[in-house]
């Protein structure tokens, strides 16, 4: 853009003008490389209407006056002549990767910066995450068997190993995806479309059964491509209905696994969870002691819970400030029912979401980011224990957006702060139906358009 605008200050003759010109063209092109959205469409449309005027009106010369209307007529027909070419080259010129190698670690940190899943997580990791509105992916469900809010939990990634503070996947062998058919009735079928990464992981709504765009499977159901995801990604899943109720066969890694704690660790964590298995007969009881721990002790679930100490985050969260978001309540819960002898592992990924009654699809966005627990009961299998969900129900049965206006509005009672939330005025629902409107349109350019191989 600075050597195009140095250009103008030389300019001499007609041959200048036309590389001026064309030198336009190259810039719009390269807003492309950045973003591929129908509102970008519509501005770069602009600019080459404008920019063909110019080059028209130099073709024509000085001794020929053409008013500028009669110049964008001729223009617009120009581009409208051009259409069955451009035609042609969408349907049939090869595609190739938006982000290129001049452009590549930009679009790493670019991505790494709005999507904020990783391999690790800490206390506080999802804090910044549930204020970005940006989308994570949208999902299709086949004949409307789109579950209930609360059920809307979207698998992305399970965390084994700890050191107390740090929690990871810990290390796997990698088996291959063999696509199989799932013929119970409970199979539920999903398409999701999803945003750019920079990852290889896939998110399925929980209990994904099927994903036949992956490449590797981990335990705990967490499915890997074989290449980072750069681009939108459409692909289809069935998932199973419940969770509950499988007779797997806990394996003896998974067992060692489930049960891991920090090397010489000697917490207070650690004795409370010992106290609970002493006083319970069956895991199940030691379960409800947790959740009752957290009702009962005044937990408040905030995205700003404060600084806690940086080296025992989840002690000083149990014991003293009381005050946390989802993924120090699922971290927490996972090391007292191991340390009552429960195998256990967090899980992460997107629960809730924004049905689109327009287009009929259910968007999901980084603030749906969450993280929660799951425990292996002998004769039930691994079950899903959201700690979240005892301190704060209006998050998971009304979604991320409603819980933020809860705690953005600052009131103490929550239950008069849930009904104002919810409170549906005039401009609230014009609002809202334009907004959905957009983001329909803007999904059909993507999926039609931007996706299309």
């Amino acid at each position: 853009i600075l050597l195009s605008a140095l250009k103008l200050i030389e300019m001499k003759g007609f041959r200048d003008g036309f590389l001026i010109v064309f030198l336009s063209f190259f810039i719009l092109f390269g807003n492309f490389l950045y973003s591929q959205d129908i509102s970008t469409m519509i501005m770069m449309l602009l600019g080459i209407i404008f920019g063909t005027a110019v080059l028209l009106r130099i073709n024509y010369g000085t001794g020929i006056q053409l008013g500028s209307g009669t110049i964008l007529r001729r223009v617009i027909r120009f581009i409208l002549l051009s259409l069955p070419l451009m035609l042609v080259l969408f349907l049939f010129f090869p595609r190739f990767p938006t982000a290129l190698s001049l452009m590549e670690e930009a679009d790493h940190n670019r991505q790494k910066a709005i999507s904020g899943f990783n391999d690790r997580l800490t206390p506080g990791s999802f804090a910044e995450l549930a204020q970005s509105n940006q989308p994570a992916f949208s999902v299709e469900f086949q004949q409307g068997r789109m579950p209930r809010q609360q059920d809307l939990y979207f698998r992305g990634n399970v965390l084994w190993h700890t050191n107390g503070r740090l929690w990871r996947p810990g290390v796997f062998a990698y088996s291959y995806n063999r696509s199989y058919i799932y013929r119970q009735n409970d199979g539920i079928d999903h398409t999701i479309t999803m945003e750019p990464h920079n990852r290889h992981w896939l998110f399925a709504l929980d209990y994904p059964v099927v994903i036949r765009r992956a490449d590797f499977i981990l335990p705990g159901q967490v499915y890997r491509t074989r290449f980072r995801v750069k681009e939108k990604l459409r692909y289809v899943v069935t998932s199973r209905r419940i969770l509950s109720g499988r007779k797997d066969r806990l394996r003896p890694q998974e067992k060692v696994n489930g049960l891991q704690l920090p090397h010489d660790w000697q917490s207070p964590i650690l004795r409370l969870g010992q106290e609970w298995k002493a006083a319970a007969s069956q895991p199940s009881e030691i379960i409800d002691m947790g959740l009752r721990y957290f009702k009962e002790n005044g937990f408040i679930y905030t995205l700003s819970p404060g600084q806690m100490n940086p080296y025992a985050p989840l002690e000083d969260f149990l014991f003293n400030q009381k005050r946390g978001f989802c993924e120090h309540y699922a971290a927490t819960f996972c090391l007292l029912m191991r340390s009552a002898g429960v195998p256990a592992r967090v899980v992460v990924g997107f629960q809730g979401g924004e049905y689109n009654n327009i287009g009929d699809y259910l968007q999901l966005r980084q603030s749906d980011a969450h993280a929660w627990c799951e425990v292996w009961l002998k004769d039930r299998g691994w079950i899903r224990i959201d700690p979240t969900r005892t301190v704060a129900p209006e998050r998971i049965l009304y979604g991320a957006a409603i819980n933020r206006q809860i705690e953005q509005s600052g009131q103490d009672n929550r239950s008069e702060a849930l009904n104002s939330a919810r409170r549906q005025t005039f401009f609230k629902r014009v609002s809202v139906y334009f907004n959905y409107f957009w983001d329909n349109i803007n999904r059909k350019w993507d999926q039609w358009v931007i996706m299309y191989n």
